[in-house]
């Protein structure tokens, strides 16, 4: 399983489809998660999404340090990749914007960027930069205006990205995440294949004789899920808000 520790970016859950189209299970925990926790659930790396805020802000978020000691494999990209260096001893400071298709060039030869190119098509989206590494890491990849666009300890296991390979942007963004997954080790053994039978009991077991008022909206998740839902049990109430600024259509739509 990879824990993927949600920042607040957009991506995360995409980060998470991504290494599950691998064939590894992934879940998605809050960025406050403990050691413990992750510990118990057998997590065989972790990786940290993007998010809106500077690590050197006031109440930004972090990571618990006792991560560091579990001994799995880690990967930051972008608020991630800053996080990481932040709290093991580097330096962020705030720089010009870089937003859009960039040209990445590894620098070293780190397990984590393995048959690349030595010129790739990723995607940049951050206003601060990690502009010094902490002991024992060496920069990985720069690009015309971040000189450390990845940074690499192979010893350790620890990883960063500025860019984020789960988009499509990243031309070879899903090589690099497959790299991590055999830098974890996992075994590529998950599939969706029987997962609404499993979902449904799951359902069941939880709701009982009780009933479930769900919130749907016109988009795929809830209707998805609510059909579920009214798989496991009879007792289940929708409940749509057209609160004025829905897309056109959306409130007939969902009626239907």
């Amino acid at each position: 399983m990879i824990a993927v520790l949600d920042y607040g970016s957009q991506f995360a859950h995409l980060i998470a489809r991504r290494i599950r189209t691998l064939g590894v299970y992934t879940e998605i925990f809050p960025n406050n998660t403990t050691a413990a926790a992750l510990k118990s659930k057998k997590a065989e790396g972790i990786i940290l999404s993007g998010g809106p805020r500077s690590v050197y802000e006031n109440n930004a978020p972090t990571i618990d340090k006792g991560i560091f000691n579990l001994g799995i494999p880690i990967l930051g990209v972008c608020y991630g990749h800053q996080l990481l260096a932040h709290v093991l001893g580097g330096k962020v400071v705030p720089s010009s914007k870089e937003y859009g298709k960039e040209i990445f060039a590894p620098t070293t030869k780190s397990k984590l960027l393995q048959s690349l190119g030595k010129k790739e098509q990723v995607w940049m989206s951050h206003g601060d930069s990690v502009v010094q590494l902490p002991q024992g890491f060496t920069v990985a990849g720069k690009t015309q205006g971040c000189k450390i666009a990845a940074y690499a300890n192979d010893a350790r296991r620890i990883y960063g990205l500025q860019f984020h390979p789960e988009v499509q942007h990243t031309v070879h963004g899903m090589k690099i995440l497959e790299n991590f997954l055999n830098i974890c080790g996992c075994k590529r053994n998950y599939t969706i294949k029987g997962i609404d039978r499993k979902l449904v009991a799951e359902i069941k077991a939880k709701v009982g004789n009780g009933a479930v008022v769900m919130g749907v909206s016109g988009g795929v998740d809830s209707l998805v899920a609510s059909a579920l839902i009214r798989t496991a049990t009879p007792n289940i109430y929708c409940v749509f808000v057209d609160h004025g600024i829905i897309r056109k259509g959306e409130a007939e739509y969902v009626k239907k």
